[in-house]
């Protein structure tokens, strides 16, 4: 298993509807088929240093790899822009270890 996180900086004016309604929909519909599994949106606390978050579980690293260079990557980095006013900060790595009702084996 693998995770992206997509972090949204604080001050980052956002369309909390268009983000949950449209371009989730869309990450979903365009990266489904790169392995993508599930998504779960948070928003953070006032004094967080982010103040939204998304976590999208994939089947290995190497699905995210292949779904960012994807064609399909441009259309959803272009739905961006309708929602936030400034970039968002990307992360992915491999799973070490999972818990609860979601996990899975550790690797370490």
């Amino acid at each position: 298993m693998a995770g992206l996180t997509v972090l949204y900086h604080k001050g980052t004016t956002l369309d909390m509807d268009h983000y949950l309604k449209v371009h989730i929909p869309l990450v979903e519909k365009l990266w489904g088929p790169y392995g993508m599994e599930s998504a779960k949106v948070y928003k953070m606390d006032d004094d967080a240093a982010f103040c939204a978050q998304a976590t999208l579980t994939w089947g290995s690293l190497d699905q995210i790899k292949k779904a960012l260079a994807a064609p399909a990557t441009k259309e959803i980095q272009d739905d961006v822009k309708k929602f936030a006013d400034k970039e968002p900060i990307f992360i992915f790595g491999e799973t070490l270890v999972s818990t609860g009702q979601e996990g899975a084996k550790s690797k370490i």
